[in-house]
Order: structure tokens, then C-alpha cells, then sequence
């Protein structure tokens, strides 16, 4: 089971009690694998088997700004989500190695662009990225590339 996981900067004490928490978790689990991404808010990409996966975000903020951003009239084919996704976590995990806006990018993406997650994981990493570019504020794509939706 792979786990992508974004978590907020609260509290330090309460990041490191949970990031203890996460390497014990890890060190006891062979069959799980643990990344963790940290922009501002709770993101976990679980592996149920070999072909399934599932976003879980933990904020509150996020899923309202989804539910009211979010239309099936505007839904594009998971190859545009992959293909934006892969861009997306590009440009984050470039701004994550400069060092830029530490607080938002905490940690690196482990993301296989060569695994399908399928089309509700992408939908929702994909809105999640939207989400942090227009509720945030901060800008995750680098200057030249633009996002239509």
C-alpha cells in the first residue's frame, strides 16, 4: 500500500508527534510505503490493491471549495487530469527543492508518472492543486504554462 500524505503546519510539536507516529508506522509496516508531500493542508493517496486507489483530504476548506468548483459539465478524461497532474507535481516538487514558500511546500512528491490512479484520484489531486493556486493564492506552475479551467 503506497500513501502520499499532505499535512498542515499547525503546530510543530503536534508535526512532530505525528511524523513519529508516521516512521513508526512505517518502520512496523512492510507493505506500506509513506511519502509525504505538505503543502498547507491534509492530502493521502492510499493503494487499496494493484489498480485501485483513493485521495483522502483531510481539510474541511478543501472539500466545500470542490463540491462548489467542481462540476460534471466541466469534467475533463483522466489523460488531462494525469497530463496536469504531472506538470503540477513538477513545478511543486522544483519549488519544494529551491526552498520556495517553505510553509506550503514542505516535502517532495513521490509521484510515478507512469501509474495509471485513475480518474476520481486525478480529478481530486488535480482540483487540490486548483485549490491551492485559487483559494490559497499560491502559485504552483512555473511562468509560461497557464491552467483554462
Amino acid at each position: 500500500m503506497h500513501i502520499i500524505k499532505v499535512s498542515t503546519t499547525y503546530k510543530m510539536k503536534t508535526l512532530g508527534i505525528i511524523g513519529f507516529m508516521l516512521v513508526l508506522l512505517c518502520a512496523c509496516t512492510s507493505q506500506k510505503e509513506f511519502v509525504k508531500i505538505s503543502p498547507t493542508r491534509d492530502v493521502a493517496i492510499n493503494v487499496k490493491d494493484s489498480s485501485e486507489y483513493e485521495l483522502l483530504v483531510f481539510d474541511q476548506q478543501f472539500e466545500t471549495w470542490f463540491m462548489t468548483n467542481y462540476s460534471p459539465a466541466k469534467d475533463h478524461s483522466n489523460e488531462y487530469y494525469q497530463s496536469w497532474n504531472n506538470q503540477y507535481v513538477t513545478d511543486w516538487n522544483y519549488h519544494y527543492m529551491a526552498g520556495h514558500y517553505p510553509s506550503v511546500f514542505e516535502n517532495y512528491i513521490d509521484w510515478d508518472d507512469s501509474v495509471n490512479y485513475g480518474i476520481d484520484l486525478n480529478r481530486k489531486l488535480y482540483y487540490y492543486f486548483r485549490y491551492i493556486e485559487t483559494y490559497l493564492k499560491v502559485q504552483i506552475l512555473l511562468v509560461g504554462q497557464k491552467n483554462t479551467t
